[in-house]
């Protein structure tokens, strides 16, 4: 769990007006109940990433889904995704990282 802090991911193929984004870190940075604000860059698509960073070969493997194209339905109604994926080795550290020259703050994301 990420506690104290917002996580704001910009998507693929996002365009980010500047003084949008500028004027909504200034609001988060003013609300004293918000420690760090980091930005992750997604390079893949999250199934992609999950496999990456997992020692999964399908998404399916995650949640034991029938089929790839069902883990999406499965992984909203999964109740404890975080023990699924500590189950099949999730390293954080490899999430959104593949691309380099990209600001990221990823690795100073932890779980609790």
């Amino acid at each position: 769990m990420i506690s104290n802090s917002i996580l704001i991911r910009i998507l693929k193929d996002t365009i980010v007006i500047t003084e949008t984004l500028e004027k909504n870190i200034n609001k988060l940075k003013k609300n004293k109940n918000i420690s760090d604000i980091y930005f992750i860059k997604q390079i893949e698509n999250l199934e992609d990433e999950l496999i990456y960073c997992t020692n999964i070969k399908q998404i399916k493997e995650l949640l034991n889904s029938k089929s790839n194209s069902n883990f999406k339905k499965d992984f909203i109604n999964c109740s404890n995704i975080l023990e699924k994926l500590e189950s099949k080795k999730f390293s954080i550290n490899k999430l959104w990282i593949r691309e380099e020259n990209i600001f990221n703050s990823s690795s100073k994301i932890k779980i609790k």
